[in-house]
């Protein structure tokens, strides 16, 4: 251990009771047991993932919550909640005074305990029985002609929700009726078979428009197939039909959950940017093997499906490493340093960019598919939308919002470099920071904005979205900020100086983030203090989360810590030059962690 006595003070005076077992001696340090979170689904090896239902009409088995990290796992969902897999009424239109039953199907992925509470909408509609199981008997009004909604919220024992809504009607109505949504599978890892039934008083044609994380899918039928980007997370997905006079809408899966075949896929993750990982990491600070490139790694590594680890590094190069022993397996030049992190789309094509103002596209072989130029360098992390659409910061002042093929889709300018990479909320919002203080809030389809909130200084930040909505984000004024979806601040947690680290999110809603005052925080959902650690070292590198809570991360002094969710140290593992790590780490499918480092390397831990 590389600290003694004035450590241990320093930890006591800052912490106090909270990191009292986190002292300078060995013994010390490592005591604690994790906090006994649920241990993270079991993964499957191909998409038959575990809980999958047979049929579109029937609710899977949950997977065992017991054998996580299992070798070859292509990884699930960002943060786990209920999955609505179908919302279906009988008896719609209803006569008069007559009664609807409205279903829906759910599963959890962690086997979880759900609760159900039913409401309706529209004058005359109640609920006659069965408001808190997953079938409900709804009353209709008296009269024709007369519309509605259900809505049902699906809560797990871990206070995770998911909301369905669906239109209800009486006979007379002339609307069209909506009386099914389904999905197949509901964790989705490449593709989506969604299926709707309607039907229509007047037998009109019917035209549906399909409407996945913010993205609309027009004329599109009643069923149809979606290409999904292969990133974890959730989106919104709903349904209008129109006869073309009159429409109504549905929205079964607030929380659809996306796979991915990779167990990290890009920087942070998900989609959502909560730096969560549903296998556990390494339980100690071995080094597997460590690989050198020609200068430092600021760029934060990603795996592919078949493991490969991707990382940029200031010589220009991008490599693509063998995750068994370290070995080169090709690199490929960018023409300038490479500080953006890869990402890797659904096919296996990794996006990253590069100083030379340009972000690349590059197939799994190492040969390049397409390059798109911006007007400065590009040290932004790409996000995949629900389209396949790349989007990615420049230090021209623009988040670009690329196609699939390499063409701009749109661009949205801001008052300074966005260095920031994106995260996409379930509606497919885009937010990013600026340096110019503002954290944006962009529109997927037309690249319009939907509100800005302004911080103390550049946001270098990346944002994290929690389970409700909130957006997390660092600022250099020293303020962690938490955002309510429309755009108003929820809270603000003040540090000892500038957060360029991006926020993680665990399972449990506590928000981890480090400061450049040589502290990690752990912050309740209430904006509270739950616990700080550090020893002065700044903390650029943002943290992950493994699915036990265990926070890592690195720090400026070129250590790297393994962290227990009550704030303790697990472990330390010493990079003996001193160079900062800033680097973020990645979470390989069989426990392994990866970071860069400014002394050149990128290290293995297992």
């Amino acid at each position: 251990m590389r600290r003694g006595p004035i450590a241990l003070v320093a930890i006591i005076t800052m912490f106090v009771l909270i990191l009292a077992g986190c002292s300078g001696d060995d013994g010390a340090r490592g005591a604690a047991g994790a906090a006994g979170l649920p241990g993270a689904p079991g993964t499957p090896s191909d998409p038959g993932a575990p809980g999958l239902p047979g049929d579109p009409g029937a609710p899977g088995t949950p997977g065992d919550p017991g054998a996580p990290g299992t070798p070859g796992d292509p990884g699930a969902p960002g943060p786990v909640m209920p999955v609505i897999q179908s919302l279906f009424v009988e008896g719609s239109p209803s006569a008069p005074g007559g009664d609807i039953t409205a279903t829906v199907i759910v599963q959890s992925a962690e086997g979880l305990a759900l609760t159900y509470e039913w409401s309706v909408s529209g004058a005359g509609w109640s609920v006659a029985s069965g408001g808190d199981t997953d079938t409900v008997t709804i009353t209709a009004p008296g009269n024709y002609d007369a519309s509605g909604m259900a809505s049902v919220t699906v809560t797990d024992a871990n206070g995770k929700s998911a909301v369905g809504t669906i239109a209800l009607a009486t006979e007379g109505n002339t609307a069209p009726v909506i009386q099914s949504i389904s999905i197949y599978p509901p964790l989705v890892l490449t593709s989506a078979n969604l299926v709707a039934s309607a039907f229509d008083q007047n037998d009109d044609p019917l035209t549906y428009s399909w409407t996945i994380g913010g993205i609309t899918y027009i004329d599109a039928g009643s069923t149809m197939t979606w290409a999904s980007p292969g990133i974890p997370g959730y989106y919104n997905i709903s349904l209008s039909v129109s006869d073309n006079t009159t429409s109504v809408s549905g929205n079964s899966f607030t929380y659809m959950s996306i796979g991915s075949q990779s167990p990290w896929p890009r920087f942070r993750r998900g989609i959502q940017g909560t730096g969560q990982s549903p296998v556990i990491g390494s339980a100690s600070d071995s080094e597997k093997w460590t690989f050198s490139a020609e200068d430092s790694i600021s760029s934060s590594p990603a795996i592919g499906a078949d493991g490969t680890v991707y990382v940029g590094s200031y010589d220009g190069f991008l490599y693509a490493i063998d995750p068994a022993d370290g070995s080169d397996n090709w690199s490929y030049d960018l023409g300038d340093i490479v500080e953006s992190s890869p990402a890797i789309g659904a096919d296996g094509t990794v996006y990253v960019g590069s100083n030379d103002g340009f972000l690349y596209a590059i197939n799994p072989d190492g040969t390049e598919k397409w390059s798109f130029e911006t007007g400065d360098s590009v040290t932004s992390s790409p996000a995949i939308g629900a389209d396949g659409t790349v989007y990615v910061g420049s230090n021209d002042n623009t988040l670009y919002a690329i196609n699939t093929g390499g063409t701009e889709k749109w661009s949205f300018e801001t008052g300074d470099s966005v260095t920031s990479s994106p995260a996409i909320g379930t509606d497919g919002t885009i937010y990013v920071g600026s340096n110019d203080g503002n954290l944006y809030a962009i529109n997927p389809e037309d690249g319009t904005g939907k509100w800005s909130f302004e911080t103390g200084d550049w946001v270098e930040s990346s944002p994290a979205i929690g389970a409700d909505g909130t957006v997390y984000v660092g600022s250099d004024d020293g303020f962690l900020y938490a955002i309510n979806p429309d755009g108003t601040g929820k809270w603000s947690f003040e540090t000892g100086d500038s957060v360029t680290s991006s926020p993680a999110i665990g399972a449990d809603g506590t928000v981890y983030v480090g400061s450049e005052d040589g502290l990690l925080y752990a912050i309740n959902p209430d904006g509270t203090e739950k616990w700080s650690y550090g020893f002065g070292d700044a903390f650029e590198s943002s943290p992950a989360i493994g699915a036990d809570g265990t926070v890592y991360v690195g720090d400026d002094a070129g250590f790297f810590y393994a962290i227990y969710p009550d704030g303790t140290e697990k472990w330390e593992f010493d990079t003996g030059t001193g160079d900062p790590v800033i680097s973020s780490p990645a979470i390989g499918a069989d426990g392994t962690l990866y970071f860069g480092s400014y002394d050149w390397d990128l290290y293995a831990l297992k």
